[in-house]
């Protein structure tokens, strides 16, 4: 979402040219924690830099300017770090399929725009950078939309993905991968009676509502 964003910056304004520079540094500070696996303050102040402009991409241009882009408060870093050092590798190692942000094509229109965290393999996995290591039912709630996002059409930004037969919440904070396997969920047999009244809930416009889910029969076809 980050690149996303450049589009909205005018392209010769200065902020357009601090944020391409920005997105560049950060690509190459990747590339090379890639290689070395060192992660050095320039790596955490890209990621920093790369969330600003996330929200530009989320919420406008006018919420950014160069100087808060290129503030990087220290103690930022060390959070991060902090953060970094206590995830488990081993939970997040992809097989198949790693995708960021993923949206989920005419799902994501449904609701207006909606994006998950990560699709790891078979799993739809959310990340939450919260104090206290409590399951919420908002946040479960967020995760089965991202899921049914997905179901009505099996596809996202990336092409088809599936099956998808987990969900998972990693609270980052606490280091910790909590999943939920689908079949203990939901039946299949009640799926399909869920995602019709999710589809009327999100769409009230029995027009809409018809237009969308002739387009999702077409893109299955």
């Amino acid at each position: 979402m980050a690149q996303a964003a450049l589009v909205f910056l005018p392209k010769r304004g200065a902020l357009y040219k601090l944020a391409k520079k920005c997105y560049e540094r950060a690509h190459a500070q990747f590339s090379f924690f890639h290689l070395t696996g060192e992660i050095t303050d320039d790596l955490l102040a890209g990621a920093i830099q790369l969330a600003k402009l996330d929200l530009v991409y989320r919420i406008g241009p006018s919420y950014l300017s160069a100087t808060d882009l290129e503030d990087i408060d220290s103690m930022d870093l060390a959070d991060l770090r902090g953060l970094m050092r206590i995830i488990p590798v081993n939970e997040f190692r992809a097989n198949r399929i790693c995708h960021l942000n993923p949206t989920f094509g005419l799902g994501s229109q449904l609701v207006g725009g909606a994006d998950a965290d990560l699709i790891l393999d078979d799993q739809i996995i959310d990340f939450k950078v919260t104090k206290n290591l409590k399951l919420r039912r908002d946040q479960f709630n967020q995760l089965f939309g991202y899921y049914t996002l997905w179901a009505l059409n099996n596809r996202t930004d990336f092409g088809r993905v599936g099956p998808i037969n987990s969900l998972g919440i990693y609270f980052a904070r606490h280091g910790y991968l909590q999943r939920f396997n689908i079949s203990e969920l939901i039946s299949r047999n009640e799926f399909p009676i869920f995602s019709k009244w999710f589809v009327e809930a999100a769409c009230p416009s029995v027009r809409k509502r018809k237009r969308f889910l002739d387009s999702v029969t077409l893109k299955r076809q």
